[in-house]
C-alpha cells in the first residue's frame, strides 16, 4: 500500500512491535485487520514485522520525513496520520455528570467520586450532583461515610444515577478520641459520636443545644436566656463541691466555653463519657469530655459557596392567668379581713406578664466558602446570630469568623491552621422580674399618659416595667 499526501487519514496501531491493524478514513470508516503488513510510502519500504529491540520510531522516521506524516503516541500505541488531518488528542476523554442518592431517594452531599487507579476525583454538591472529566473506559468509585462503596464503569455513558446502600458495618466507624482516632469496635471506653449533618439540620442556636436528646447519658439543661451557657451533665452529677461541667476540646484546644463556636462550622462532636478519659486529660476530664472537630475543605473540589439560615419566634408557653383589679381587690380584702384596698385606690389596670414579655424573634445566618486540590484544602465561614429574649429588651448578638486551611507538603508532613474569632454583645435584664410580675398589684398603670411610671402604696412590690427599663446591664467580648 502506498501512503500519499492526500485527504485520507491513515492510522497504524502497534503492539509489541507488530502492526496489528490500520484504518483508512475518507467520508466513511473502513477497518481492515491483518496479522502481517508490508507498507511502502513513496518508494520507502516499511517492513510489516519489526523485530524485538528495534526502534519503531526509527522505522517511522523515513516516511514521515518524506511524506510529512504526523504521528502521536496514545495509550502506548503509535498512531500516524496525514498532516492535513491532524489527530484529536483528546478523543478518549469525556465529561461524566450525574447524581448520587441514598436508597430512600435523598440526595447525598460530600460523596467522594474517584477514578479507580488514578488521582482524579471530585465530590458531590448539596444536591448530590457531580461532574468529572475521565477516560472513556474509566471506572468511578463512589464512597461516603456510613455507605458501601459503589464502582461503576462509564463506558458508553454520559450521565450516571448512583444509589448508595447504607453500610451495616457500624463497628468500623471512626471515633475521635483524645489522642487520635479509632474504629468503634476497637474502642473499649464509653463514647458517642454525632455527625455535623445531624446538627446542621436543627434550628439550634448553640452547639450544646444541638446535641440535646442525641446522646444517651448526656443531659442538657438550658435556661432559655439569650446567649446563656447550657448546663451539660454527662452521666449525672459527679461532685457536690467540685466542678460538674465537662471538659471541652475544640480542634485539640482545651476550653471551658463553646458559646463562641458556630454550630454550622462543626464537622462532628464526640463525647467521652467514662473515667478512661482522665488517662488522657487528667482530673479535668472527671466529668467527661466533649470533643468538637470543625469543618475543613474537601480535596479535589472546586470553590463551593454555601449558605444556610433560619429564623423563628419564641413564645411563652402556659402563661399564668393574672387577676384583674377587681378580683385582686376582693382577694386582698379577704386576706386582710378589712378593706385594705378601696375603689379610690384603683387608678389603672395592668397585666404585668403581658407588659414585660414579648414574642421573641431569633435568626441565624451562615455563609461558607470551601474547596481544595490534591494537596491543599481550605474552609472560610462567617456567621451572624441575633437572639431576642421573651423579656423586653433582653437580647444577644454574636458574629463569628473561621479560617481553616491545610497544605500537604508530603505524605508525612503537612502544615495548616485553624483560626477563629467571635464577638458578642449581650443586653442583660434581671430574671427575677418574672416573680415580681406574678405578685405585683394590677391596680395601677405601668406607665401614665404623661410618660411617668405608675405606682401604688398598697403593695410592697414596685413597678416591674420601671425596673426593666431602668436596668442598664450590657456586656460584650471577643474570643
Amino acid at each position: 500500500m502506498i501512503v500519499k499526501n492526500t485527504v485520507y487519514k491513515l492510522f497504524f496501531q502497534y503492539k509489541n512491535g507488530i502492526p496489528k491493524s490500520f484504518i483508512i478514513m475518507k467520508l466513511a470508516f473502513i477497518v481492515l485487520t491483518i496479522s502481517s503488513l508490508q507498507v511502502s510510502a513513496n518508494g520507502v519500504d516499511w517492513p510489516g514485522r519489526i523485530g524485538p529491540g528495534k526502534s519503531v520510531m526509527n522505522k517511522l522516521q523515513p516516511p514521515i520525513a518524506k511524506n510529512s506524516i504526523n504521528y502521536v503516541v496514545i495509550n502506548g500505541n503509535y498512531m500516524a496520520a496525514d498532516k492535513k488531518a491532524p489527530i484529536n488528542l483528546h478523543n478518549d476523554q469525556q465529561v461524566i455528570t450525574g447524581r448520587v442518592l441514598s436508597e430512600s431517594g435523598e440526595p447525598l452531599a460530600g460523596v467522594s467520586v474517584i477514578v479507580k487507579g488514578g488521582k482524579t476525583g471530585t465530590t458531590t454538591d448539596a444536591n448530590g450532583n457531580f461532574s468529572i472529566t475521565v477516560a472513556a473506559d474509566a471506572i468511578l468509585i463512589f464512597s461516603a461515610v456510613g455507605y458501601e462503596n459503589n464502582e461503576v464503569s462509564v463506558s458508553g455513558k454520559n450521565s450516571l444515577n448512583i444509589s448508595l446502600r447504607q453500610s451495616n458495618k457500624v463497628l468500623d466507624q471512626v471515633i475521635v478520641i483524645g489522642y487520635g482516632t479509632q474504629r468503634k469496635k476497637d474502642l473499649t471506653g464509653a463514647s458517642v459520636s454525632i455527625k455535623g449533618s445531624e446538627i446542621a439540620n436543627l434550628p439550634a442556636l448553640s452547639a450544646t443545644q444541638a446535641i440535646q436528646g442525641k446522646a444517651a447519658g448526656v443531659q442538657i439543661i438550658n435556661s432559655g436566656a439569650p446567649g446563656s451557657a447550657p448546663n451539660v451533665r454527662i452521666r449525672g452529677t459527679g461532685s457536690i463541691l467540685g466542678g460538674v461541667d465537662p471538659l471541652y476540646v475544640v480542634d485539640g484546644i482545651i476550653t471551658d466555653d463553646i458559646r463562641n463556636i458556630n454550630s454550622a462550622d462543626i464537622l462532628s462532636i464526640d463525647i467521652l463519657k467514662d473515667a478512661s478519659s482522665t488517662a488522657i486529660y487528667g482530673a479535668r476530664a472527671a466529668n467527661g469530655v466533649v470533643l468538637i472537630t470543625t469543618k475543613a475543605g474537601n480535596r479535589f473540589k472546586k470553590l463551593n459557596v454555601s449558605y444556610n439560615g433560619f429564623a423563628g419566634i419564641r413564645l411563652l408557653n402556659h402563661k399564668v392567668a393574672m387577676a384583674g383589679p377587681n378580683l385582686f381587690t376582693v382577694y386582698s380584702n379577704e386576706a386582710a379581713n378589712a378593706p385594705a384596698i378601696l375603689a379610690s385606690d384603683i387608678t389603672g389596670s395592668t397585666d404585668w406578664y403581658n407588659t414585660i414579655t414579648r414574642a421573641a424573634i431569633f435568626q441565624n445566618h451562615n455563609l461558607s466558602l470551601s474547596g481544595g486540590t490534591n494537596k491543599y484544602r481550605y474552609f472560610i465561614s462567617g456567621g451572624y446570630l441575633n437572639e431576642n429574649g421573651i423579656l423586653l429588651d433582653n437580647s444577644y448578638q454574636r458574629f463569628t469568623v473561621r479560617l481553616n486551611h491545610e497544605f500537604n507538603i508530603s505524605s508525612k508532613f503537612k502544615i495548616g491552621n485553624n483560626l477563629a474569632f467571635s464577638h458578642y454583645k449581650s443586653d442583660n435584664k434581671p430574671y427575677n422580674l418574672f416573680s415580681q410580675a406574678y405578685i405585683a398589684a394590677p391596680i395601677f398603670n405601668a406607665k401614665n399618659p404623661d410618660g411617668t411610671y405608675g405606682n401604688t402604696d398598697k403593695s410592697d412590690v414596685g413597678n416591674p416595667l420601671a425596673t426593666l427599663e431602668t436596668t442598664n446591664n450590657r456586656s460584650y467580648g471577643n474570643r
